[in-house]
């Protein structure tokens, strides 16, 4: 009986991306203005400063569900592969 990893691997390569993609946007996050210029007005000099920090954002919340996701399809590759092992021992 030949057992293949494939759904390990692609469960472990999820999580690599989306750490990936984690990374990526706290880079970016740590990288913009954290708090805005405001004008005599009182608005924001620069509107794209706040559409660019939800962005970031929602590409972190993004990378957290991708990484989530992946660790399940992992946990259930185990779970199956452990019942494999027990219905063959």
């Amino acid at each position: 009986m030949q057992i293949t990893a494939s759904a390990f691997h692609t469960g472990v390569m999820g999580m690599q991306a989306g750490q990936r993609r984690i990374d990526e946007a706290a880079v970016q996050l740590a990288g913009a203005t954290a708090t805005p210029q405001v004008a005599d007005q009182g608005q924001l000099q620069q509107a794209g400063n706040l559409e660019a920090l939800t962005t970031y954002l929602l590409q972190l919340d993004a990378g957290r569900q991708q990484v989530e996701l992946a660790a399940k399809a992992v946990k259930t590759a185990d779970e199956t592969m452990g019942t494999l092992i027990d219905t063959r021992a």
